[in-house]
């Protein structure tokens, strides 16, 4: 059965690669964009304005959302943190339903910063939340997605962690100091790191548009979280270069601000209820995961 897809944040770094699986297993996919003249869809799909939505959608998978760590979280910054969040899912939802489309399923993003600062606890989808801004963005976007139900669609949210893959995402950052010969953990690097490789998340979400009885809210992480220093010395290895230069704490803040305190969060989380239901995770071991994707 093939789906026609609207993809939220399909130009985006995880939405440019869902949007591709999509098209590759011959389901139709229109990217929803402010200007879909320069949206530049990959071949196959279209582009459209959020104000003229089509209306034969059987899915919609909503990635929308401004970079957490792209900018310091001035007043400002959260505001468009959560604007292009809860607002946007708020609004993208309400012209669906005005366009008198009814999708099947509706996939929301979330992040698993909504665990909070967690240490070594595992951490499963019905674990305690934490406070603060972070955790309380992602809660009122959660609680957003699920107005969705007023479509009489399946709703599945998403909480992703970290994800990796070569072209953008955490490694585009990390990457650099590694090839310079300074790369290592921040501080310590004890920390746990809820990681994901892309192609999971890819096919996660594929998942949960095709499983009708995949609905509520699943940790989209690899089953086997990792430290911050065992993601480093991966890395390290795939670039084959060493991982000696520990990058302090209170340099992470000077840099980035609020959110370094973010960074540096311990989040064990593992995905129970995507394994428990039958999901298999192709990319389990970060160290192997690494490798693969430097083609090591």
């Amino acid at each position: 059965m093939t789906h026609h897809v609207l993809v939220a944040g399909g130009s985006g770094f995880v939405g440019s690669a869902l949007t591709r699986a999509l098209l590759a297993r011959g389901d139709r996919v229109t990217i929803a964009s402010r200007d879909p003249a320069r949206a530049k869809p990959p071949t196959g799909a279209l582009a459209c304005a959020y104000d003229n939505l089509p209306r034969d959608l059987s899915a919609v998978v909503n990635l929308a959302g401004a970079n957490v760590v792209g900018k310091r979280w001035t007043a400002a910054y959260k505001r468009e943190l959560t604007t292009s969040r809860v607002e946007f899912t708020h609004d993208l939802i309400a012209r669906v339903r005005a366009v008198g489309a009814k999708p099947k399923v509706w996939v929301n993003a979330s992040a698993i910063g909504i665990y909070g600062d967690r240490g070594s606890e595992r951490l499963h989808e019905d674990s305690a939340l934490a406070p603060g801004f972070l955790p309380d963005l992602c809660r009122a976007w959660e609680a957003a997605a699920a107005t969705a139900n007023a479509l009489d669609a399946r709703v599945v949210v998403l909480r992703i962690g970290i994800v990796l893959a070569r072209d953008g995402g955490a490694l585009a950052k990390m990457e650099l100091p590694f090839r310079l010969f300074v790369g290592g953990p921040i501080g310590r690097g004890r920390h746990f790191v809820p990681w994901i490789h892309r192609d999971d998340l890819v096919r996660l979400v594929l998942w949960a548009i095709d499983g009708d009885s995949v609905r509520g809210t699943y940790n989209a992480t690899a089953p086997t979280p990792c430290t911050n220093l065992e993601l480093s010395r991966a890395l390290a290895r795939a670039l084959r270069r060493p991982c000696l230069f520990p990058l302090p704490p209170f340099v992470v803040r000077v840099m980035v601000g609020e959110v370094a305190k973010h960074l540096v969060e311990s989040q064990r989380v593992e995905p129970q209820r995507a394994l428990d239901e039958g999901f298999t995770f192709e990319h389990t071991d970060c160290a192997a995961a690494m490798a693969a994707l430097y083609g090591r």
